[in-house]
């Protein structure tokens, strides 16, 4: 097999550019998790913010399982607005609730902090697994679904045993504002590396009639019939650039004059030769 078709060569910049902000997003998500919940309940002249442990069990219980459901309507958004602008979302979403939380203290605010976190990571997930199955292909998809896991793993085992275990010495509160940081950051990457993947040009209007009718009829002939949607329109079809040509009746809807002799006197369902 072809090294350059299936190894690590064969990946597009907008698969590195993933695996990066894969990367910064798992390590930020893991080091934050990683002291929440000691966060919550250890008292003000532990660093922490002393809440009750129901008040914190209460968070704990609703962010994971709100991270968890929000991907099915996040696949959704993404594939109406693109994965780039729900990516933009995302991360600033990402960031605002990381930083929101490094700075509030009371237990509502926090908790609203968390769910703006919370929402950024579900609208991540699914987003950048779609962008990653975009950049691979069949021959080299297990690969690229294996580095991709892989970077979420290094991830979310290095900013826990690394930074974490530093920033929370000098202040609970720069485990958050790190976080915030990496979120800065893969919005910015993204901003600058991802490119915007481009869909092939379809032309709904000929791919509908071409469902209807059949494909183009092929050199110079035409085909008028009488449509099934309310009988008024003639449609002339034709491989001359566009493969159709859209015409009315001779007293019809206004559609191009040039067109409307080849309807005239025709016999729907029968082929003619048209003149240019």
């Amino acid at each position: 097999m072809n090294e350059n078709n299936s190894g690590i060569r064969s990946f597009p910049k907008n698969y590195w550019t993933a695996i990066i902000m894969e990367f910064f997003e798992r390590g930020a998500y893991y080091g934050v998790l990683s002291v929440l919940s000691v966060y919550l309940v250890l008292t003000g002249d532990e660093g922490g913010l002393g809440f009750s442990r129901e008040a914190a069990g209460a968070i704990m219980g609703t962010i994971p399982p709100l991270l968890y459901f929000l991907p099915i309507f996040a696949g959704a958004l993404a594939d109406r607005y693109g994965f780039r602008n729900m990516l933009m979302v995302a991360f600033t979403f990402l960031a605002t609730g990381y930083f929101l939380t490094g700075i509030t203290e009371s237990y509502g605010l926090v908790f609203a902090s968390l769910i703006i976190m919370a929402i950024g990571a579900g609208l991540f997930k699914p987003v950048i697994s779609g962008t990653i199955a975009h950049a691979t292909n069949e021959k080299n998809s297990t690969l690229g679904f294996g580095i991709f896991y892989w970077a979420i793993n290094l991830g979310a085992f290095l900013f826990p045993l690394i930074l974490v275990p530093v920033l929370k010495r000098q202040s609970y509160t720069y485990v958050f504002w790190m976080a915030a940081a990496a979120g800065n950051h893969t919005l910015a990457h993204q901003y600058l590396f991802l490119q915007r993947a481009r869909a092939p040009k379809v032309n709904r209007f000929r791919e509908q009639r071409n469902q209807r009718h059949g494909p183009c009829i092929q050199g110079l002939e035409v085909y008028c019939h009488d449509p099934d949607l309310f009988g008024f329109l003639d449609h002339v079809f034709s491989n001359v650039r566009n493969c159709f040509v859209v015409c009315s009746r001779p007293n019809g809807y206004g559609f191009r004059e040039s067109c409307r002799k080849y309807c005239a006197g025709m016999d729907y369902g029968k082929t003619c030769r048209m003149e240019i």
